[in-house]
């Protein structure tokens, strides 16, 4: 069962997560929601409650993608910098003594700055509520492709795929694992978020190129990183070599690979 403690810290990552979206009355109608659903930091509530509050307001796929990294950043983030339980706001008792007074307007204008969720949150809530803040999460703009990102995604792609075929039960955990191991990368806000989102949208479309990641060499080599030590943790260190030799060899076949060869990512 969850305990109001972590309760209370859903409520208030979900609401510093939506107030900029919905604005503040959907935002507490939103709660209900996270008591239902949200019971824990793991990829498969958040996936759940951001599929049935897309459902709710019909957000569309990328916006819907976008908040799944947003959220999960947020529930990971420093807990000092959430807001104070608004669980009262909404008539319901309040779980833990009444915190200082906030004020939401400073909050949003000031969160780019002081949270690991990516600056487009602060950003959408300077705009108004709602539409808006989905044109702030449309896809983002074209960017060059280069032999790295097309590397990385044929490297990535061939690393989940010998998973689903060896050890499909572990492909929750696989992902669970790297979203975690992702927070702590040594990587930009922006390429953190994006490769979150990748994984949602690989498991939705797994024939897109999600993991074609507008990152430098440098943030790619460490989420080729990230991906070992989660490789690691889930199915141990010697399937995690096999597997990733293998999924390098399969990049190492493409053209742009005499470019940037796949070792030079690992």
């Amino acid at each position: 069962m969850t305990s109001a403690a972590t309760q209370s810290l859903h409520r208030r990552a979900a609401y510093a997560t939506l107030l900029p979206l919905l604005g503040q009355q959907a935002a507490l109608g939103a709660l209900e929601l996270v008591q239902d659903t949200l019971h824990s930091d793991a990829a498969s509530d958040v996936i759940a409650f951001v599929d049935s509050l897309s459902q709710r307001h019909a957000l569309d796929d990328a916006s819907r993608r976008r908040l799944y990294a947003s959220l999960f950043a947020t529930l990971r983030g420093p807990r000092e910098q959430l807001p104070p339980d608004p669980w009262p706001l909404t008539g319901h008792a309040p779980s833990a003594p009444r915190a200082p007074q906030w004020n939401p307007a400073l909050w949003s204008a000031t969160a780019a700055m002081r949270s690991p969720v990516a600056p487009w949150l602060a950003t959408a809530a300077m705009r108004s509520p709602v539409a808006p803040w989905l044109a702030t999460m449309a896809e983002p703009h074209a960017t060059a492709v280069l032999a790295e990102h097309v590397v990385f995604d044929a490297l990535v792609q061939a690393l989940i795929r010998q998973v689903q075929d060896a050890h499909a039960a572990s492909l929750a955990a696989l992902r669970d694992a790297c979203l975690v191991e992702f927070q702590r990368a040594q990587i930009s806000a922006v390429t953190r978020e994006t490769a979150c989102a990748a994984w949602y949208q690989h498991l939705q479309l797994p024939t897109s190129h999600a993991w074609r990641i507008p990152a430098t060499r440098e943030e790619l080599a460490e989420l080729v990183l990230r991906f070992y030590l989660a490789l690691c943790r889930v199915l141990g260190p010697m399937p995690a070599d096999r597997l990733l030799a293998q999924a390098a060899r399969a990049a190492a076949t493409l053209p742009e690979a005499q470019d940037c060869p796949p070792g030079h990512l690992l």
